[in-house]
């Protein structure tokens, strides 16, 4: 009878991890699956380093150089202080329905940050907006850890670890020639 208990409690854990086998997921499926999780990834990723060549522009258009810091610290602190939770959360809920989460709160305060019309708005969107991308960085190696096979998941980190390489390339260039030809308000309208 305790088995049966336990069972039940492990049923839709067990029935995900059954669901997510890597062993039976064909080259095609993998390369399309880690394709979206390397973009996904790669939004939030970018977000860290786009801002920084925005920054000036963004200080001077707000009137706020004396807190300008804290629109780049904002995003980092709640980006690492959330990792930990949405891991913990892929237990409870699942991996796909947090990651659509996750997308969803990073591109709905992306858009916040590009309409902000203050300083501190934009700090607060900010931080709200770094949960979302703790979401997506957790829950893409979370989903990777699943579907991998025991041989390949050093192949499968590595592509997706490429990420922050390109993104802390390509960031401060998309900033800067978006300010530059736009306004800075692009930079959050551009995911």
């Amino acid at each position: 009878m305790a088995a049966a208990a336990s069972t039940e409690s492990q049923a839709p854990a067990a029935r995900q991890a059954a669901h997510l086998d890597g062993s039976q997921i064909g080259l095609l499926r993998m390369v399309f699956i880690m394709s979206g999780l390397w973009i996904c990834l790669f939004l939030s990723a970018l977000e860290t380093t786009i801002v920084a060549t925005a920054l000036r522009h963004i200080s001077t258009d707000l009137n706020g150089l004396s807190q300008s810091t804290w629109i780049v610290v904002a995003y980092l602190l709640t980006y690492n202080g959330f990792l930990l939770l949405f891991s913990k959360l892929t237990d409870i809920f699942g991996s796909k329905v947090l990651l659509i989460l996750a997308e969803s709160i990073f591109l709905v305060f992306s858009m916040a940050c590009g309409g902000a019309q203050t300083v501190t708005q934009l700090i607060v969107f900010r931080a709200l907006q770094g949960i979302g991308g703790s979401g997506i960085y957790s829950i893409v190696f979370v989903i990777v850890g699943k579907i991998a096979t025991v041989e390949k998941i050093g192949l499968y980190t590595g592509i997706l670890s490429s990420v922050f390489a390109l993104a802390s390339l390509l960031g401060p260039i998309l900033g800067g020639v978006t300010t530059d030809n736009t306004t800075w308000r692009w930079v959050f309208f551009i995911k």
